[in-house]
Parts: structure tokens; C-alpha cells; sequence
């Protein structure tokens, strides 16, 4: 089973993983507290993968001191499912732009994750070069987001900077359809906002009641595949 996080900590987790088939050692029998520390162990050896082929996991487990040493081969091995699943947004990407590979001038990588050799040369793999890794990852993430703070907060000194991007999901509502024979169903997805739209975006869109004198609607929020737990009550007058 996956990690629920996303981006580096799922690498992290899979030499979690790891680290516990070599020593032997089950989760269920481990506290919040240690599989926490044993995390915390992966993180640091896994940044060591940068310049090593071999890194060890160093932990202390119930007083006992527990070590083994993890092949980059064998850790890229089992990472090979995390990474097909990375290819499918990048070609769906390039798709949607209609953009070659040949029409990108750089392929920069951004992000902690990325300092890792297995991400490094997948996406060489895909893009069919080296790309640069001479900018800081962790970094450019912290610029990124203090620049969207700025932007946020209408600082003076950026009013110039203008950012976009766009929405990788059709977001709508779900809604209900008369048959015939006055049978109603409900589960129809609407798109409000198309997938692929330019954000920031404003839309209005204009829905009725499914009978006369209704005073109440469920509006119930999704994409067109994920229906989300959000629901709003709305009070008609």
C-alpha cells in the first residue's frame, strides 16, 4: 500500500519499506513513535543516494540497534510502479498543450524529490536529455510560494508579475435528469470549469429546482470522475 503523502515522501516510504523486510520486522508491531523515527531515518539516508549506489539505514528499535544496507538498483526496483504512474501526467501534459519534445528549449526540475538519481534519469529517459539540475530544488519551491504570497496579498512590488496556470480537472457539479416517464435520476455530472482552463477563472453558471415550491438544494461538488465529500445546504427564499 501507497503512503498517503505525495511527491518525496512516497520514495520515502518505499524504503521505509524496504528497511523493514531486511531487518524483519513487521508494522503492526511498531508504535506511531517508532515507525515515525524509522521515517525520519529513510529521509536522511535517502538524500545520500545523490552520491552513493549504496546507503545504509541506521535505527534503534526497542533498544536494539538495527542497520542494513539498500542497493540504488534494488531501490529502483521498487520504485518502478511510483515512477510509470509519473509518466502518464507528463505525456497528458504535453498532449493537452500540444507541445513536442522538441519545441522545449530545458527540462528543470523543482522539488526535494527531484535531487534523487532515479528521478533524475527517468525524466531524462522521457524527455530524451539531460535536464538541468544547476538550480536548487527546495529552493525554487520557496520562491514559488512566496511569490504566490506576494501576488495573494497585492504586494506593491510585483504588481507587474502575472502568474496562470491551469485547472487539471473539469470542475462542476452533480445534478439530476428527467426521463421519460417523469423518472428522475440523479449522479449527472455538469462541467463548470473545463479541464484545461486558464486560471484564475470566474464562471456562472445558472441551475433550477428539481420541483416547483423546492426551498431547499444539495449542491454536491466533483470532478468529472471524483465526487468530493463537500456538500452546501442551500436556503431558498
Amino acid at each position: 500500500m501507497m503512503n498517503k503523502g505525495n511527491g518525496g515522501e512516497d520514495f520515502t516510504y518505499i524504503l521505509y519499506k524496504m528497511f523493514l523486510e531486511k531487518i524483519n520486522i513487521k508494522e503492526d508491531d511498531l508504535d506511531n513513535k517508532t515507525i515515525a523515527h524509522i521515517k525520519k531515518q529513510c529521509e536522511k539516508a535517502k538524500l545520500n543516494f545523490s552520491n552513493n549506489k549504496i546507503i545504509s539505514v541506521k535505527c534503534n528499535i526497542s533498544d536494539n540497534i538495527y542497520e542494513s544496507s539498500i542497493h540504488i538498483d534494488d531501490y529502483r526496483k521498487s520504485c518502478e510502479l511510483i515512477l510509470s504512474k509519473l509518466r502518464k501526467p507528463i505525456e497528458k501534459s504535453l498532449k493537452d498543450s500540444k507541445t513536442r519534445l522538441s519545441e522545449i528549449d530545458e527540462i528543470i526540475l523543482v522539488g526535494g524529490g527531484t535531487k534523487l538519481p532515479i528521478i533524475r534519469k527517468f525524466v531524462g529517459k522521457i524527455f530524451g536529455r539531460v535536464p538541468n539540475i544547476s538550480i536548487n530544488p527546495d529552493e525554487a519551491v520557496v520562491r514559488g510560494v512566496a511569490l504566490q504570497c506576494a501576488i495573494k496579498e497585492r504586494d506593491k512590488y510585483i504588481k507587474e508579475v502575472v502568474l496562470t496556470d491551469v485547472c487539471p480537472f473539469s470542475l462542476g457539479i452533480e445534478i439530476s435528469i428527467e426521463h421519460r416517464g417523469n423518472i428522475r435520476k440523479d449522479g449527472y455530472f455538469t462541467p463548470i470549469i473545463e479541464r484545461n482552463t486558464v486560471i484564475p477563472v470566474s464562471r456562472t453558471e445558472r441551475f433550477y429546482t428539481t420541483y416547483d415550491n423546492q426551498n431547499r438544494v444539495l449542491v454536491q461538488g466533483c470532478t468529472k470522475n471524483i465526487r468530493e465529500n463537500i456538500e452546501l445546504l442551500l436556503i431558498i427564499f
